[in-house]
């Protein structure tokens, strides 16, 4: 991945989540009387969402009722609204504490509350849908980025220094080296023949001189030629990967195709016929296939 693309990904993280969080702490702040610009700054700039969740839990202490009639801001213990008189609650006609639908007298000052009327318009309180959405996006985000480097990764861990050697055989030129060798063609073919539905593979491993393990990878690719085949390398979060394409064709031929690579992981390879992916099995060998990496008569695969 390049490091344009790569950029284009990091934006959303650092830049856009910083400015949501922003604009959401200054209209919320705003709204309760609060510091609208200072809040809205701390959101946005405090890293790991601190400067958010520090908001979340002053705000509370700050009232965003409203009075139904004029809109202003009140208090949800206010009995009148202070700007238009409206009653928020019912009180007692003697004393005005505030009192509750059903009692019969004040618990201020004894007073019957028989017969008063509950003429009130209650504070109302706006329903804040924006903040659903805000955290959705905190984690949507992350989570979006996660999954691409996982499945476009820039870089490799897990200890695999790649794949060092990509070799296409038709199958006589295999044949004839194969048996000097003492390999044989080890039955790939006539797996792959008996079922199309997957391809057939031996991997066998051995340390070297580094102590790195040294993979290598034997494919039968059935009904296919040399020149229909290409492979590239893939680079992902956790594993270092490989991409093999072929079209088929109506020949009776097929190619073998020999990977080999350093690293303490089995390479991760996608196989994929005529533009559709295909599952591959993969057994072990006795043998050691490192041999094939030197043979004659190869065609690399770019």
């Amino acid at each position: 991945m390049s490091i344009v693309a790569v950029t284009l990904l990091l934006v959303p993280l650092f830049l856009v989540i910083p400015i949501l969080l922003g604009v959401y702490t200054y209209r919320d702040a705003k709204r309760r009387g609060m510091n609208a610009p200072l809040w809205a700054l701390v959101a946005a700039l405090a890293p790991t969402f601190l400067g958010f969740l520090i908001y979340l839990l002053v705000r509370g202490s700050h009232s965003d009722w409203k009075c139904p009639r004029c809109g202003g801001a009140v208090e949800e213990t206010y009995v009148v609204c202070p700007r238009c008189g409206a009653r928020l609650k019912a009180s007692c006609p003697r004393c005005g504490a505030p009192v509750e639908a059903g009692w019969k007298v004040c618990p201020q000052c004894a007073a019957s509350l028989e017969g008063e009327g509950l003429d009130i318009t209650p504070p109302v309180k706006p329903r804040d849908k924006a903040l659903g959405k805000i955290l959705a996006v905190v984690i949507l985000i992350p989570v979006a980025f996660l999954v691409l480097l996982l499945n476009f990764g820039v870089y490799s861990v897990a200890g695999s220094s790649g794949v060092s050697h990509t070799a296409c055989y038709d199958e006589w030129a295999f044949y004839l080296e194969t048996r000097e060798m003492g390999l044989g063609q080890m039955g790939l073919k006539e797996q792959a023949l008996q079922d199309e539905s997957k391809l057939w593979a031996v991997v066998s491993q051995d340390r070297t001189g580094s102590g790195e393990i040294l993979w290598t990878c034997l494919l039968y690719l059935p009904h296919t030629e040399l020149d229909l085949v290409s492979t590239g390398e893939t680079e992902r979060l956790l594993h270092h990967g490989m991409e093999v394409a072929y079209t088929r064709t109506d020949t009776d031929q097929g190619v073998y195709l020999v990977l080999s690579w350093c690293g303490e992981k089995e390479l991760k390879l996608t196989v994929t016929r005529d533009g559709k992916r295909v599952p591959w099995v993969a057994g072990e060998c006795g043998q050691d296939l490192s041999l094939l990496s030197g043979m004659e008569g190869a065609e690399h695969c770019d």
